[in-house]
């Protein structure tokens, strides 16, 4: 989990970026009924992690993830907006390949989205970056679509 969240943080800070450095909740992007359905069995509440810093003051990152009852099985969502239009699909996508992922383009959300196994990557102009993770849980990448589109819609 934590190489995870260490691999989340690089990609959100590292040249992808995310609407106009207005700071956005990613736990208040999918309800806790959206991720149970989502799911398919209960979760508990979306909890924040420790803040990643942004890398500057035209950019921010938000995180949160919801995880089964007894801590297996977390499904999370991190959103980085920025001011500065520097989405990067292409960057993220070049770090997932040299970080060992097999990267599967994905159709129909947002502008540009890839599946790496475990994480989806959308990207929304040159402004949002969203990643959707989802571990332990069968058909994970319709999952983690379902997931973006929900958050997506309220970005």
């Amino acid at each position: 989990m934590k190489t995870m969240l260490a691999v989340v943080a690089t990609l959100l800070l590292g040249g992808s970026q995310g609407l106009h450095a207005q700071t956005v909740d990613a736990c208040a992007l999918l309800t806790r009924a959206d991720v149970e359905a989502i799911a398919g069995r209960p979760m508990a509440e979306g909890a924040k992690p420790p803040m990643v810093p942004p890398a500057s003051a035209d950019v921010t990152v938000s995180m949160c993830s919801w995880t089964t009852p007894d801590g297996d099985d977390p499904i999370g969502v991190s959103v980085r907006v920025s001011k500065k239009g520097d989405s990067e699909p292409a960057y993220a996508r070049q770090a997932a390949v040299d970080g060992g992922m097999k990267v599967e383009d994905v159709a129909g959300v947002g502008d540009v989205a890839f599946w790496t196994g475990i994480q989806l990557q959308v990207f929304r102009g040159k402004n949002v970056q969203l990643i959707v993770n989802i571990m332990g849980h069968s058909g994970a990448k319709e999952k983690a679509v379902l997931a973006a589109r929900k958050a997506l819609a309220k970005l």
